[in-house]
């Protein structure tokens, strides 16, 4: 089963990771925090795919400081056993 997970506000500066798999200039904190964010949600494997045209300011993004963000809609493959 595919699902959809959207979200409003997921820190610009994460997207190399979350996108692709990149960890430069990241923090080991930045890491652990984009890790947390997508166990909670179980979204560990999943595709995120950022909306464009929704790059906005936000005070209370899905996980760090405050910071630009962009909606991001993540795919993720829930195989039945």
């Amino acid at each position: 089963m595919i699902e959809r997970n959207h979200f409003e506000h997921v820190p610009a500066w994460a997207l190399g990771f979350l996108v692709n798999g990149g960890t430069e200039n990241m923090t080991i904190e930045d890491a652990e925090r984009m890790n947390d964010f997508l166990g909670a949600f179980g979204l560990e494997g999943a595709v995120c795919c950022p909306v464009e045209g929704t790059e906005h300011f936000c005070s209370y993004p899905e996980f760090g400081l405050a910071c630009e963000c962009v909606e991001c809609v993540f795919v993720v493959n829930r195989r039945t056993v």
